[in-house]
């Protein structure tokens, strides 16, 4: 099966990294039982795949035409794609979409500002859209939107990347039908500012290098869309401390997944950057909420990290991965490396995870 050929636009250099037959980033099974798959296209479709053929079920370019974005770089786009548990009842499933162009033009009226703190310098937002079908079943989108929350970013690198529900939550669970939301620093850091420190993972007044946890069906959050969980590891702490933030002091914290067993942990696979040789470095950890941890990673370089879990397959012919296992009561970090040919090791030393 073959995802039919896009294109960004406007077109890019031949030989440039947008150039490609099609930029797929995700293969997801939608929840109601029918064995249909969701693929979505950074350049702006999104297909289901039924049988081994790939149908367009809707096209997020043309929905939010003139105002997205996917050129500037490989996290610009239709980013993600995710079903609500009870999606075949309700019919409702999230889409997250760069913007530009009008959306942040000072001159044009009614410009759309981010829901929570954002930086000046903004040349791309992130939106989270929520989609009602009028039939679960059907194979092309009919129904209707609404726009649940807008994240303002430095750069068009290191914006949002997943989001999702965890999969092992049941019905009557306190994290069933709530939204995890992976956003970056915006690459207020990057491999061109060797030695250069940013705060802003850190930073719990702001939503960049952090993982959100929102209720898509509540209304007590920023602009009335969302709800913020009661049970969010800073809701009700002293301090200025956004509501939304589940973990904190990410770059660019890419994909997630829950283990079905051993207590349904939260693995991250993240990036960060070396400050010697100015490389980019893949980390694969576990997150409970509340926890932070320096945006540093010591390891050589790697290739492209693959979460998939109950099986955890990771793309490691000659590269390290790091497994970082951060426990809040003994405060604690666990190594486990991969290196060539499945080679494995482990090494235990002290970090401090803030709570």
């Amino acid at each position: 099966m073959t995802i039919p050929p896009s294109k960004p636009d406007p077109l890019p250099s031949p030989g440039d990294n947008l150039d490609r037959w099609a930029r797929i980033n995700y293969l997801g099974e939608i929840p109601d039982g029918s064995g249909r798959l969701s693929v979505p296209d950074l350049n702006g479709k999104m297909y289901l795949i039924k049988d081994g053929k790939p149908q367009i079920y809707l096209d997020v370019g043309v929905e939010f035409a003139p105002n997205f974005l996917n050129t500037k770089s490989l996290s610009s786009g239709f980013i993600f794609a995710t079903f609500a548990p009870d999606f075949n009842k309700t019919g409702k499933f999230y889409t997250a979409h760069t913007e530009a162009g009008p959306a942040l033009n000072p001159k044009v009226p009614q410009v759309k500002m981010p829901d929570l703190p954002y930086p000046q310098n903004m040349p791309a937002q992130a939106v989270v859209t929520e989609w009602k079908a009028t039939d679960p079943s059907a194979s092309a989108f009919k129904g209707t939107r609404r726009e649940a929350l807008r994240l303002g970013f430095a750069d068009t690198i290191h914006g949002l990347q997943q989001i999702d529900f965890n999969p092992t939550a049941q019905p009557g669970d306190k994290d069933y039908g709530l939204l995890y939301i992976a956003a970056g620093d915006g690459g207020v850091v990057g491999e061109e500012s060797p030695g250069v420190v940013t705060t802003v993972p850190q930073d719990l007044r702001v939503p960049q290098g952090k993982i959100l946890r929102i209720d898509p069906r509540g209304t007590n959050g920023a602009n009335g869309n969302y709800g913020i969980p009661a049970d969010n590891p800073f809701v009700g702490k002293p301090g200025a401390a956004l509501g939304e933030i589940y973990a904190s002091g990410l770059r660019d914290p890419v994909r997630f997944s829950w283990d079905s067993g051993n207590g349904h942990r939260m693995f991250l696979a993240t990036l960060a950057s070396s400050r010697s040789n100015r490389s980019t470095k893949y980390a694969l950890e576990t997150i409970s909420g509340g926890a932070s941890r320096r945006a540093r990673l010591y390891s050589r370089p790697a290739t492209p990290l693959v979460v998939s879990l109950p099986r955890l397959l990771m793309t490691a012919n000659t590269a390290t991965f790091i497994l970082w296992w951060l426990s809040p009561m003994t405060h604690r970090r666990v190594s486990h490396r991969v290196g060539p040919a499945g080679t494995r090791w482990s090494a235990v030393s002290s970090t401090r995870v803030v709570m």
